[in-house]
């Protein structure tokens, strides 16, 4: 986290429970704030979200058996939170309230792809290689595919 002239260095959660219960309960706060109406999928989408931001962060799948190339910037906790609070906003005034990859996309290309040349390579092979793969990932699949 930057701030000017000072950096501070915020560690990531230890687990996924960990991470969604933090990024769940912002989300709650700020969506309150904005009077943004939170979907009941909400839940599943941040785990989606998480699941891709963890994977990418790691180097690897969730279950170890795909190694992963790693994007340039950092997919932290608050830019999930970022991410999140843009779809529900895409979500309230242009999707008729429905939140889902869609809605989701531009905001996760934006957190994933800091380099357009590496990172945009690093999100395609992502795609290929797990998101195509997985039946309930498919609306990101397309969704990112279509956005990059």
């Amino acid at each position: 986290l930057k701030r000017r002239f000072n950096v501070v260095v915020l560690p990531l959660p230890e687990d996924m429970a960990e991470e969604v219960a933090i990024v769940s309960k912002r989300v709650g706060e700020m969506a309150g704030g904005l009077d943004l109406p939170v979907p009941k999928n909400v839940g599943e989408e941040i785990a989606r979200v998480l699941t891709i931001f963890r994977e990418l962060r790691s180097g690897a799948t969730a279950d170890g058996k795909v190694t992963l190339k790693t994007p340039s910037g950092s997919l932290s906790t608050a830019e999930a939170i970022a991410t999140m609070v843009g779809g529900l906003s895409q979500a309230a005034w242009f999707d008729s309230g429905k939140l889902g990859a869609e809605g989701l996309a531009a905001s996760l290309v934006g957190a994933i792809v800091k380099d357009p040349v590496q990172d945009k390579l690093v999100l395609e092979e992502y795609l290929e290689t797990v998101l195509k793969k997985r039946p309930d990932y498919a609306g990101y699949y397309a969704a990112l595919n279509a956005a990059i």
